[in-house]
């Protein structure tokens, strides 16, 4: 019995000392900290697989900053934004994307994506693309992670290239500009 007492306290020992360890560097602190937020559903956002791939060193996607933020909309931000990237994310807009929002961002089922209103955040624009947005055509892509970074990356590129005047008439063509008498004539002209 005493026996099993000493084994007992000795392994406690070593979790406690494992614990304050693990706490103690912040590579590790972050991680332990993100998993048991993962783990109490305060990161319901985030799936289990994408904790376990982007918690490891070398993930291209970082997660030390949710721990402060408590929003991955507020902490994970995209990495693949080098000239390569953009340019490997705008080959897979054009093969995959463009049908719907143009060639060039323009929109033509899908939407402009010269002005970006449901994505003010990398992670938001990640989500987007991964998971759709339901009622409307825009289904989610299953895409590895590296692609949808890449191609998320040219995405702001659009919105970022978009010049004033391109938007102005994009809007012109959206919301073309009509004489108040048309408008008072309305009632009379149903057709018009």
């Amino acid at each position: 019995m005493r026996g099993r007492l000493i084994v007992l306290a000795i392994v406690g020992l070593i979790v406690v000392v494992g614990i304050i360890g693990v706490l103690s560097v912040p590579g590790l602190r972050w991680r332990a900290q993100v998993y048991a937020m993962k783990a109490t559903g305060k990161l319901s956002d985030l799936t289990w697989s994408e904790v376990a791939r982007w918690s490891m060193p070398g993930s291209p996607v970082y997660l030390g900053d949710l721990p402060n933020s408590r929003s991955p909309y507020a902490a994970i931000e995209n990495s693949m934004t080098s000239e390569k990237d953009v340019k490997e994310g705008e080959q897979l807009f054009r093969a995959r994307c463009a049908p719907c929002h143009g060639f060039e961002g323009e929109g033509i089922v899908g939407p402009s994506l010269h002005q970006l209103r449901r994505s003010g955040s990398d992670w938001a624009l990640f989500r987007i693309i991964t998971k759709g947005i339901p009622g409307t055509a825009m289904l989610g892509h299953e895409l590895p992670d590296r692609d949808v970074w890449q191609l998320a990356g040219y995405v702001r590129t659009l919105s970022r290239q978009a010049a004033p005047d391109s938007m102005a008439a994009a809007n012109a063509r959206a919301f073309p500009r009509v004489p108040v008498e048309r408008i008072l004539e309305a009632n009379h002209k149903p057709t018009n």
